[in-house]
């Protein structure tokens, strides 16, 4: 079972760029998301909508992210990254009463996912639980915590609970790593 958290994982002024563009495009007039309706109806089952925005590849933000990941992250140290591994950088917005199944990450190597919320309380749901594959029993959580690195490895099977219905928007950055040329 391979799950590291990182703590303050962006450096200040990568992560207060990131969390500044995460709001103007939640709070802007653009049709700038997709949600995930889009996934296969297991990953989605009765989650209320994630709103999914994923950051062009020629904004600058995407480089200096990409090249933060790739060069600094616990998982470039298990595996060799280059630009080519990592996939497209979303911006996840979940909604109240937004979830995601159980799952693994079978497609992936690994995935990387970065809280952007400057507070979360625990009440608000929306925390991370992981499990071996064919256990019933829970071998850990993680609840959002800004600027907090989830890097999970090995298709650990996990979770994000649904977030409460007085909860703020929850935001994460997710990306992943391509199995396909590792």
């Amino acid at each position: 079972m391979t799950i590291y958290i990182t703590d303050n994982f962006l450096p200040h002024e990568l992560y207060i760029e990131c969390y500044n563009y995460a709001i103007s495009k939640y709070n802007s007039n653009e049709l700038a998301f997709k949600t995930n309706n889009l996934w296969d109806n297991e990953i989605v089952m009765d989650s209320k909508p994630i709103l999914i925005h994923t950051l062009d590849n020629s904004h600058n933000l995407y480089n200096k992210l990409k090249s933060y990941i790739i060069n600094n992250s616990e998982l470039s140290n298990n595996l060799e990254l280059t630009n080519s591994h990592l996939s497209d950088l979303n911006f996840y917005f979940y909604t109240p009463g937004a979830h995601i199944p159980w799952h693994n990450d079978i497609n992936h190597v690994g995935g990387i996912t970065i809280y952007l919320n400057k507070e979360w309380k625990d009440n608000w749901g929306g925390a991370l639980l992981y499990k071996h594959n064919d256990s019933k029993m829970i071998d850990g959580g993680i609840y959002p915590k800004q600027n907090r690195a989830i890097i999970i490895t090995n298709n650990i099977a996990h979770t994000v609970i649904p977030t409460t219905c007085s909860s703020d928007i929850r935001i994460s950055i997710q990306c992943f790593v391509n199995s396909n040329n590792v």
